[in-house]
């Protein structure tokens, strides 16, 4: 438990910095299994909050025996520290609804870094390396978070075509304390409508495989709408499921402010 609450208390003083910093105008990302280059502008940061329900059904053709509904809300900040360099912290607050029981807290909080090692002379194509530690500060007998803090290391390779269309690969690899570690690619295909509104498509396949909840490499599909009402405000909506894993129903809201 000390460790636990010393890692919320870090993870606190990183985003209350961050808070502090300064805010102006921000790029958000528009994904959700992937990264993509969009950047706040430089020495400011970006706020966001990322809503999240997720549904796992014992009808499916799984060993998982209870139904278990995940209500999630995950307030974020980034901070630019360099036109190709920025800096992120997170901390969820999760509320699991099973069969008897229900529980609330803190879940798995992390930080982390993107880098844009390579881009022409348009930011596109261009290449972003990035990592990210998570850690422990869920209750995993809860089911609020993993029970293990790990090390995710990962590279973009994103394009743009025809100035509408974008387009990324993902490739990761989780390296976990306590338990096996996990790579995963994903990829992402956005068409900006307008100046206003984008279609956002995703997949994400990963090698885990638990035959106690017959996960066999899951993989995951998610489908989205991005509206910029303003140039202030950012809001995305998204939804999908998981195929050869125990998630039925995945459903996300993601906005953005910039002051």
């Amino acid at each position: 438990m000390t460790v636990r609450m010393g890692a919320v208390t870090v993870l606190l003083l990183v985003v209350g910095f961050l808070c502090v910093a300064g805010v102006a105008s921000a790029d958000p990302m528009r994904t959700i299994l992937s990264k993509e280059y969009k950047f706040p502008d430089v020495n400011h940061a970006e706020f966001g909050t990322l809503f999240n329900y997720t549904s796992t059904d014992d009808k499916k053709d799984t060993l998982i025996d209870e139904n278990r509904e995940l209500y999630a809300v995950d307030p974020y900040v980034r901070y630019s520290l360099t036109e190709d360099l920025e800096v992120n912290a997170d901390i969820p607050f999760e509320r699991v609804e099973t069969t008897g029981r229900d529980e609330t807290g803190i879940g798995d909080a992390s930080v982390g870094v993107d880098l844009v090692a390579y881009k022409d002379i348009f930011d596109y194509p261009y290449i972003m390396p990035h990592a990210t530690v998570t850690f422990d500060t869920g209750e995993k007998d809860k089911g609020l978070g993993g029970g293990d803090t790990y090390l995710t290391v990962g590279s973009v390779l994103g394009s743009t075509v025809e100035d509408i269309y974008h387009f990324g690969v993902d490739v990761t690899y989780a390296i976990h304390e306590n338990s096996d570690n996990i790579g995963a690619v994903a990829g992402s295909l956005i068409w900006d409508l307008n100046k206003k509104c984008s279609l956002v498509a995703e997949g994400k396949i990963t090698d885990e495989r638990d035959k106690t909840q017959d996960i066999d490499h899951p993989k995951t599909i998610l489908g989205g709408l991005w509206y910029k009402p303003t140039e202030s405000f950012n809001i995305g909506f998204y939804g999908g499921s998981e195929i050869d894993g125990p998630q039925d129903v995945i459903a996300d809201v993601k906005a953005a402010y910039s002051f």
